[in-house]
């Protein structure tokens, strides 16, 4: 009677170790952001500081890094996948990028599109006693911005982020 009634006390015992290990766990990881390597998330107040007519190629790359791709008149791009992916690059014409300013711009052979991408996974793993799985959102930040190479001058961008 009284070694069932102390396994009984240590099965509890046990039992609620487990599940505050859980718990602590969980609470250690809940969130994780992922970004691929070479990008960095763009801050607000770095998209808010690119003047039309004011901010230099030289400003962007400093603020920005090198672009993923630039798009030029006649070309074709070769846009990089995800790190970690073994298949080979996205090709892309120009043209696609030139397009987004050519309403508003008379486009040159000196215009050039510095395209930016940042990609985000945020996961929040949720445990049960027997399983867990994460629940994953993707947070996706696209910048494209036309710049003159003979001024060296940004005449424009388009700046979209999904959430």
């Amino acid at each position: 009677m009284i070694r069932l009634s102390m396994l009984r006390r240590y099965t509890i015992k046990a039992t609620f170790l487990c599940l505050a290990v859980i718990v602590f766990a969980q609470l250690l990881t809940r969130c994780t952001v992922l970004t691929h390597k070479g990008e960095k998330p763009f801050k607000e107040d770095q998209i808010n500081g690119i003047l039309p007519g004011k901010t230099t190629k030289q400003e962007i790359l400093l603020w920005f890094g090198p672009p993923l791709a630039i798009a030029r008149k006649g070309k074709v791009m070769k846009i990089p996948r995800p790190e970690g992916g073994k298949e080979l690059p996205d090709e892309v014409r120009s043209e696609t990028f030139l397009e987004l300013f050519s309403s508003k711009h008379e486009l040159t052979g000196y215009h050039r599109v510095y395209y930016y991408h940042c990609a985000e996974t945020e996961t929040e793993p949720v445990y049960f006693v027997y399983a867990d799985r994460a629940e994953k959102k993707l947070f996706i930040d696209k910048l494209w911005i036309l710049i003159n190479r003979q001024t060296g001058v940004v005449e424009d961008y388009i700046f979209r982020r999904q959430r």
